[in-house]
């Protein structure tokens, strides 16, 4: 403050010694009048200005220097979002764990945001993984929980051959007429792979092949052997001189009962059952004797056309077959009893005959 001169007139303070108190007054109240708004910076002790003499709400930000607010000056709770200038709230302002899930707006955590290996199974919402999230080929058996890989997920065509574990295609994951000849290996379908009978089985194996066409009666395609019983074929035999064996049928058939034959006297015997009309025979048979509980001989025709006359195996004295003739499902034997006194008994008389194409 510069030097405060007194004005030298009546009603101001003179350079004298007062010493009346209301001229004191009135000399003050002109001191006043001259000093304010005229006291400068200058004239100010330091440090004088003490806060009682500081009006209220007269310390404006003009008054302020740069940087004079400190920390211990602001009052709790009072920096306020307007005081904030914007893009002033630094990583450095933020204390840890500081920004709590609300003070983030939605969709702005981007994916420079996220640490390395941050999101883990439980940042992770149930179905929220679609095939746009995986990188491709970044899913990998360890990945895969077990019997997870259905049908479904399967191409086709995509299961090789060395994709699929030896000894592991079974029976049930063949379809129905998959496996044709040329997957099945020369020599390998044996006789437990075909569904066959144990005795079928027996006629297909060599060893046993023999012994089974003796119980069933059948005759050999190599060898020699004695035909018995009926034999049906169809198709054609061909002979070694490639001559058609042509194809016949055959039956035996025998008489129910015998009976006695008169000295020099003949007889026809019906021999009946045939299933068709024969046309030949193969064999004629009967057994005589002198009584019907005595029969001691065979009389035997070994085969001729129907009709045919001729002398058996038998004893001219005794009962032969003179003739064979055949007939509707039946075969007529005649019969004569060459003794001139002795009358005889015949019995089971059995005819083996044919019927040819």
């Amino acid at each position: 403050m510069g030097t405060i001169t007194l004005p030298n007139n009546p009603g101001t303070i003179q350079n004298t010694q007062v010493t009346d108190a209301a001229k004191v007054m009135e000399n003050f109240a002109a001191i006043v009048a001259e000093v304010n708004g005229n006291i400068e910076p200058v004239n100010i002790k330091a440090l004088a200005v003490e806060t009682a003499k500081i009006a209220a709400l007269a310390v404006t930000a003009a008054k302020l220097a740069t940087d004079a607010v400190e920390t211990l000056k602001i009052k709790d709770a009072n920096v306020t979002t307007a005081k904030i200038a914007n893009l002033n709230v630094t990583a450095g302002k933020l204390a840890a764990d500081a920004v709590e899930t609300v003070k983030i707006k939605n969709l702005n955590v981007t994916t420079g945001k996220i640490a390395a290996d941050a999101i883990d199974g439980t940042k992770i919402g149930d179905d929220v993984l679609d095939s746009e999230h995986y990188v491709a080929g970044s899913i990998d058996t360890e990945h895969i929980a077990n019997a997870q890989i259905t049908a479904g997920k399967l191409a086709t065509d995509a299961v090789e051959t060395v994709k699929i574990k030896n000894l592991n295609v079974t029976a049930g994951k063949l379809a129905a007429d998959a496996v044709e000849t040329a997957k099945i290996k020369d020599n390998n379908v044996t006789l437990a792979k075909l569904a066959l009978t144990a005795f079928i089985e027996t006629l297909l194996d060599d060893t046993d092949a023999a012994t089974a066409r003796t119980t069933l009666g059948s005759v050999g395609l190599t060898g020699n052997e004695t035909i018995a019983g009926n034999k049906t074929f169809s198709g054609q035999i061909i002979d070694t001189n490639g001559n058609e064996v042509v194809a016949m049928q055959m039956e035996t058939k025998g008489n129910a009962a015998g009976a006695s034959l008169a000295p020099n006297t003949e007889v026809d015997v019906d021999v009946t059952g045939f299933s068709w009309n024969p046309t030949a025979i193969l064999v004629c048979r009967i057994n005589y004797g002198v009584s019907a509980t005595a029969l001691y001989g065979v009389s035997q025709f070994g085969g001729g056309a129907s009709g045919s006359s001729f002398t058996t195996e038998a004893p001219v004295d005794t009962i032969t077959i003179i003739n064979v003739t055949c007939g509707t499902a039946k075969v007529t034997v005649r019969l004569r009893n060459n003794h001139p006194t002795v009358t005889y008994y015949y019995d089971n008389i059995i005819v083996t005959a044919v019927r040819a194409p």
